[in-house]
């Protein structure tokens, strides 16, 4: 009978923590990658406004997935949104730019999620218990403002992807948080380029 008495719930405790190990082996891999074969200093924005531009729908393509690549090695997000814009123009680069943030903030979150999980989710700290109380209330309007004032912040991406927030409510706060600063790139590039006497060059 003594045999029934033994519940062993250790192992889940490990598997969370084995998750959030393997996350970070996994991001800061990607950082460290990213440094050694020298991604991080190749992507810029002549080098990819020069693909976008020479390789038509394949070159967009193109862009999203080094986008999507540039958030997991922490290479700025406007490094692509100014390309795009560069590239395509003020209204068609803004969009592309949009485009390209979104899938690829959403990207990160599915994989961060998929490899560590929810761990924010079960912090016992009160100012974190309150943050997630109104995430749960307003996770849209949450998402939005965080990426209205952090835009493609990869520390946001994972937060948010460790937290309670659903990925609905994570592509929808996004998609809406992004907006400004899309039409804000567009806008600002196009000035410089036209003051600068290169725009259309």
């Amino acid at each position: 009978m003594a045999h029934d008495d033994v519940v062993v719930h250790p192992p889940v405790e490990k598997s969370k923590a084995g998750r959030l190990i393997l996350l970070a082996v996994l991001l800061v891999g990607l950082v460290v990658l990213g440094k050694v074969t020298g991604l991080t200093e190749h992507l810029t924005v002549p080098r990819i406004r020069e693909f976008m531009t020479e390789l038509g729908v394949l070159g967009f393509l193109l862009f999203v997935v080094l986008f999507c690549v540039g958030e997991l090695v922490h290479i700025p997000g406007m490094v692509f949104m100014l390309a795009a814009v560069v590239a395509y123009g003020p209204l068609l680069g803004g969009i592309a730019g949009f485009v390209g943030g979104v899938i690829s903030v959403t990207f990160t979150f599915v994989l961060v999620r998929r490899v560590g999980g929810q761990p924010l989710g079960e912090i016992k700290w009160p100012i974190m218990r309150k943050v997630l109380e109104l995430m749960g209330e307003r996770p849209i309007a949450v998402v939005t403002v965080l990426r209205m004032v952090f835009a493609f912040s990869p520390v946001l991406n994972y937060a948010l992807a460790m937290s309670t927030v659903r990925l609905r409510e994570y592509v929808i706060g996004s998609f809406i948080g992004l907006i400004p600063w899309a039409v804000g790139c567009a806008l600002a590039t196009e000035w410089v380029l036209e003051w600068s006497g290169l725009a259309g060059g």
